[in-house]
C-alpha cells in the first residue's frame, strides 16, 4: 500500500472519528435532572412566535461546521487533505448534512476577510477546525492538528 494512501485513509479515520465524537458526545450531555417532569415543565416554556417577515433561519440554531483552512499558496499534500477530509464528512455524515446539523466550509486566510479565523481558532497551518456553532456564535471548537 503506498505510503500515500496510507496517510490518507489514516486522516479519514481520525476526522470520522473526531466528528462522530462531537457529535455523540453532546447527545450524551443527558443528566440525572432530565427526569419526565423536567421534560414536562421545559416542553412548556412558550417558543417564540414567528413574525411574518421573520424565517426561521433567522432564528438562533445550533450546529457544526467543519472548516479547512488554507492559504493562497496550496501543495497537493494540502489539497489531498482538504478532498479526503471533504470526503469523510460526506460519506459519513450524509443525514447531518442534509439536515443542517453539519456543515462543511473550506476557508482561504490569506483573504483579508477572513483573517480573523487565524485568531479565532488558533491557525498556525492549513488546518481542520470543527467548531460547534449556535446563530452566529462559536460555542466551542477543535483544532484537528493531526490530520
Amino acid at each position: 500500500m503506498p505510503t500515500k494512501q496510507i496517510i490518507t485513509t489514516t486522516l479519514l479515520v481520525f476526522v470520522v472519528a473526531s466528528l462522530g465524537y462531537l457529535l455523540v458526545g453532546k447527545s450524551e450531555d443527558i443528566t440525572a435532572e432530565d427526569t419526565p417532569e423536567t421534560v414536562v415543565e421545559t416542553a412548556n416554556i412558550q417558543e417564540p412566535v414567528l413574525d411574518e417577515m421573520e424565517s426561521p433561519v433567522d432564528l438562533p440554531n445550533r450546529r457544526l461546521i467543519a472548516y479547512y483552512f488554507h492559504g493562497d499558496v496550496r501543495c497537493p499534500t494540502c489539497r489531498a487533505i482538504e478532498e479526503g477530509a471533504h470526503q469523510a464528512v460526506q460519506d459519513f455524515f450524509p443525514s447531518e448534512i442534509e439536515s443542517g446539523s453539519l456543515e462543511w466550509k473550506t476557508i482561504n486566510t490569506d483573504e483579508v476577510w477572513n483573517s480573523h479565523y487565524v485568531k479565532d481558532f488558533e491557525l498556525v497551518a492549513s488546518s481542520v477546525v470543527v467548531a460547534e456553532v449556535s446563530g452566529a456564535e462559536t460555542v466551542e471548537w477543535k483544532n484537528l492538528h493531526k490530520v
